[in-house]
């Protein structure tokens, strides 16, 4: 049986429409259960939905920028390793930014990882050998400013 943690790291992947006919039915039947899930839940649809708005907005010098993508389960090594397959997983990333009318200097703002999901990404499996296996994992949730001067 699937945490918490790993349904709800399937959240946006469920919104478009992206997971597997038997994912699907298991996260579907876990919702029915879990009201963790049933809130967050909630929550990726208010976001799926601001980001819906902000994209369908147009101001001038204003520019939003959203990516999603989606990247299958796969093993990390050659021998494939139950220990190092990565799961299924979608990506947030998004963007605001602000061009001054002088065209002198713009301002950004942008996140990474909106859905803070923490995935294997790389590892060594030396189990075997050494006893151990190592991995590597994706950057939590993070944001920044930007702000650029553009010198003529």
């Amino acid at each position: 049986m699937l945490s918490c943690e790993t349904r709800r790291s399937q959240m946006l992947e469920y919104l478009y429409d992206l997971l597997e006919d038997d994912e699907r039915q298991a996260l579907e039947a876990h919702l029915k259960d879990c009201t963790v899930c049933q809130a967050e839940l909630t929550r990726a649809k208010a976001q799926r939905q601001l980001l819906a708005k902000a994209a369908k907005m147009e101001f001038a010098g204003v520019r939003f920028t959203a990516n999603v993508s989606f990247l299958s389960w796969m093993f990390l090594d050659a021998q494939n390793s139950p220990v190092l397959r990565a799961p299924s997983r979608t990506t947030l990333d998004t963007g605001l930014f602000y061009l001054a009318p002088s065209g002198r200097w713009d301002l950004g703002i942008e996140g990474k990882n909106l859905s803070d999901q923490r995935i294997l990404t790389s590892g060594y499996n030396g189990l075997s050998f050494f006893g151990y296996a190592e991995g590597t994992y994706t950057p939590p949730r993070r944001y920044w400013l930007t702000f650029h001067y553009h010198v003529r």
